[in-house]
């Protein structure tokens, strides 16, 4: 298991990094000053079947595939994360969203 941050300066702009290293639990930081939002998410990536990946984010409940490669897994999940998170961002939602999804 590896883990994204994620930081967040303005409501359109998410910024990702992978964190090549084990993550113990998932976190929301924010700072008040700022307002710069972090968030720690892990994801796994298994070899379902010869030649298929799958990157999965069970925070997020998002997962993305591939044929090509581990890496075109990954490369995707974090496309649709970051798609997910600005989507909910530039509609004022992102609060409301990870509530549903379980984060408090």
């Amino acid at each position: 298991m590896a883990r994204f941050e994620e930081s967040k300066e303005n409501e359109s702009s998410v910024d990702f990094k992978i964190v090549d290293e084990p993550l113990e639990s998932s976190f929301i930081e924010v700072d008040e000053d700022s307002g710069q939002v972090r968030l720690g998410l892990s994801f796994d990536v298994e070899e379902e079947k010869k030649g298929l990946w799958t990157a999965t984010c069970p925070e997020l409940k998002i997962s993305s595939c591939s044929t090509e490669s581990k890496e075109s897994a990954v490369e995707g999940l974090v496309e649709a994360v970051q798609l997910f998170l600005d989507s909910c961002a530039d509609r004022g939602v992102l609060e409301e969203a990870l509530e549903e999804l379980g984060w408090r």
